[in-house]
């Protein structure tokens, strides 16, 4: 299932990710791939300065995307069709080189549920059936050479225009 998770303001950027969740079994592991951030403002910066960048560039009103990027995204993970949700909140950390890899665990009313579909539906993971993640937030981004990189662009650009 892919995710497109707005996000407003974090460290100074509003942007999208995006992203896709797996649900694999027989244990409720949640597999999440693909992942892509686009930046989309930046609010740190003078017009002038987002001039500067945009000629560098670096172009947040076309959506930039980093070369290098991680994010960490909460929610809550479901089965049943978004009938059973975990047993807490899950938080996903995703890269531009790496997905995440998560062990899910429910309450005891979900695992019963489970057991009793599985019984009736021999060979089928209630889990990869009717797993999702869902209410995704954004909750913070790794983007330090990015970060270095626009430092640097402005310091010459302040520097050439004092």
């Amino acid at each position: 299932m892919e995710h497109n998770v707005r996000f407003s303001n974090i460290n100074g950027f509003d942007g999208y990710v995006v992203f896709e969740t797996r649900y694999e079994g027989p244990a409720t592991t949640m597999k999440t791939v693909n992942a892509k951030l686009y930046l989309k403002k930046y609010y740190k910066v003078e017009s002038n300065e987002l001039t500067a960048l945009k000629e560098a560039g670096i172009d947040f009103g076309k959506g930039y995307v980093p070369k290098k990027f991680s994010f960490d995204v909460e929610g809550t993970v479901y089965i049943g069709h978004g009938l059973y949700p975990a047993a807490e909140k899950t938080r996903l950390g995703l890269s531009d080189a790496l997905g995440d890899l998560t062990e899910v665990y429910f309450t005891e009313s979900a695992t019963t549920a489970k057991k009793k579909w599985e019984s009736a539906h021999p060979g089928k993971s209630y889990w990869e059936e009717t797993g999702s993640f869902k209410d995704e937030k954004v909750v913070e981004l790794y983007l330090s050479d990015l970060e270095y990189e626009i430092e640097r662009i402005l310091r010459d650009y302040r520097m050439a225009n004092n």
